[in-house]
């Protein structure tokens, strides 16, 4: 018989007739207390107009409440795979950022970038397949698509940052070749748009990248119940806006009133708040037992 916990010790079954019950009836309570009953969903025997056997065949925690009901979990095998999967990828993303710090010794740029390049490529791909397995496994519609946008947005950045960096050099290389200051303040207005252009495309894909980071981190805290993945997106967002801040345009201004050592201490405060992030995500990730498939209601 279907039923459904109306409250302690009365359940609700699918034929209309209400029925009793008491907790040592309950098969499968594992550590859910007495008042985290109500409403949930069980299969139990009925004997008479009392309840014997009882299963909760659907579970739900404070945690999800909000959003979603918790109704499966991944078998530990798949766990560890997709953990291995991702865990990998985070350790290569490391090594590809540090890798051009290699440069400090002298070996050739190529080789530097070379590697980097490469180790960045086998990361994505490693996390990406990890993440789709993960979302087809718990059957999220929204994981995947998150995790992909949150990847996608920084390459719009890239690729505006390049079309106004040519912009502003053909303009500037125009500017030498004209003799007259209205041709001059034309190609310089040229150049200051491309500038700004960029400036503000970059602003723009930038806020896109953290509201699906927001998301896609928000709903691996859920399926996971690991709260560090939100300190993750704390720690890279600060950093990176950081490192935004100190390497880009307010960058030179803050070199040019405060000082160059002010400007380096700021980036080196955001490289350190992204590498605390990098390895608090790899704590989390290593400290997941269960991934739990979420059913919209």
């Amino acid at each position: 018989m279907k039923g459904k916990i109306l409250g302690l010790g009365a359940i609700s079954g699918n034929d209309g007739v209400r029925y009793k019950f008491g907790l040592e009836d309950i098969e499968n309570l594992g550590d859910l207390k007495p008042e985290d009953l109500s409403n949930k969903e069980v299969d139990f025997a009925p004997e008479g107009t009392k309840a014997t056997k009882i299963f909760i065949t659907c579970k739900q925690n404070d945690f999800s409440k909000a959003l979603d009901n918790i109704s499966f979990d991944l078998t530990q095998d798949n766990v560890s795979s997709i953990k291995n999967l991702y865990l990998i990828s985070i350790v290569l993303f490391i090594f590809c950022n540090i890798a051009p710090f290699g440069l400090l010794f002298d070996v050739e740029p190529t080789v530097f970038s070379f590697i980097s390049f490469n180790l960045f490529f086998v990361a994505l791909i490693l996390s990406v397949w990890a993440i789709r397995s993960l979302s087809k496994a718990i059957q999220s519609k929204t994981l995947f698509n998150n995790f992909i946008w949150m990847m996608i947005f920084p390459f719009f950045s890239i690729v505006i940052i390049i079309i106004a960096g040519f912009i502003a050099g053909f303009a500037g290389a125009g500017l030498g070749t004209l003799g007259s200051s209205e041709g001059s303040i034309g190609v310089g207005a040229i150049i200051g748009g491309a500038i700004i252009g960029g400036v503000i495309g970059t602003i723009i894909t930038g806020v896109g990248t953290w509201i699906f980071a927001g998301k896609f981190y928000k709903e691996m805290e859920l399926i996971t119940q690991q709260s560090l993945f939100k300190y993750v997106f704390w720690f890279k967002l600060i950093g990176f806006v950081t490192l935004f801040i100190g390497l880009g345009g307010v960058g030179f201004v803050l070199a040019f009133f405060i000082g160059v050592g002010f400007v380096t201490l700021f980036i080196g405060v955001g490289f350190v708040l992204v590498f605390v992030a990098e390895i608090l995500e790899i704590i989390a990730w290593i400290k997941i037992e269960k991934i739990y498939k979420v059913e919209k209601k």
